[in-house]
This record gives structure tokens, C-alpha cells and sequence, in this order.
């Protein structure tokens, strides 16, 4: 089975785990890059004005996978603008996938909605990691970047997860 991840990070939290899911699954991964760079008053602006922003140049043969796993940050409880762009765009390539993201969490109702809405087919299986446990715990902040000690935590949750995956 050939596995695709599919990033898209702002602080680098989720490329963490983009990474991570490479090593562990050996899978090819692709990271998705905006023309502009995005801010966080860019994020903030995105909410307001509903605006997705332009995509690098790319090309991905979704032919030879048989599972995407796409992964990406929350913001305010809707997908990253990067990844919903990427999503409308190749909306007829995606067929068989799945939703990971570290983020604050309690989302994943809202997250299956916006997805099978965009995509027109539920996802798989979708998750998220731990960011809210280490913010309460005083370990991070909303926007913080994971350190590894930060990313270790969130390991065995991840790891759980994977069977889900494969």
C-alpha cells in the first residue's frame, strides 16, 4: 500500500508530525507551499474575508497511492486556508484519506463536516494530537512551536493512531 502525506504548516507543529509519519509508515510526503507568505494576521484576515490563498506550483500523481493522510493546523475550528485551497482544487484526486492535525482539539465533528463538505466523501479517520493537554498543563501557548520534549509527549498518542492509518 503507498501512502501520501500531504502538509501544510505554519509554526511547524504539524510538519513535526508530517515527519514523524514518515518515518514511521515510510511514506512519500509533500508539503504544500503558499505564494504569499502567510502571518498571523493573515489567518486573522482569512477569517474575516473568506479568502484562500494562491498555491505554489506543484505536481503530485495521485494515481499511485491508495491512502493521502493530510495533515494541518485548526484555526479557530475551520481548516488552515493552505490546505482548504489544496483540497478545493484537487477535490476529484482525493479519494481514499484521512485528517490529522495538532491543534487545541474538540474539533473533530466540526472537521468532518467542513471535509466531507469540500470533498464530497467522509474521511477515513481523523485526529488530533494533544496541543490542548500541554497548554493546560502551562507547558505551551496557543501558537507556540512544539519543542521536542513538547513532541515527545504527544508520540505515544500518535503511535496509537497509526494502525488507523495503514
Amino acid at each position: 500500500m503507498k501512502i501520501l502525506t500531504i502538509c501544510y504548516s505554519l509554526t511547524g507543529n504539524n510538519q513535526k508530525l508530517a515527519n514523524y509519519l514518515k518515518e514511521k509508515l515510510n511514506c512519500d510526503t509533500f508539503e504544500i507551499k503558499t505564494k504569499k507568505k502567510i502571518g498571523f494576521s493573515t489567518v486573522f484576515m482569512g477569517l474575516v474575508f473568506k479568502k484562500n490563498p494562491k498555491l505554489k506550483e506543484y505536481k503530485i500523481n495521485f494515481e499511485i497511492y491508495d491512502k493521502i493522510i493530510f495533515v494541518s493546523p485548526v484555526w479557530f475550528g475551520k481548516l488552515a486556508f493552505p490546505i482548504k485551497s489544496f483540497l478545493l482544487k484537487e477535490k476529484p484526486n482525493i479519494l481514499n484519506y484521512c485528517f490529522l492535525t495538532i491543534c487545541l482539539g474538540g474539533q473533530k465533528d466540526k472537521l468532518e463536516k467542513e471535509l466531507t463538505s469540500i470533498l464530497e466523501k467522509k474521511p477515513f479517520y481523523i485526529e488530533e494530537f494533544g496541543f490542548k493537554k500541554l497548554k493546560e498543563e502551562g507547558k505551551l501557548k496557543q501558537f507556540d512551536k512544539l519543542n521536542e520534549k513538547n513532541f515527545e509527549e504527544l508520540k505515544k498518542d500518535i503511535d496509537k493512531s497509526l494502525k488507523y492509518l495503514i
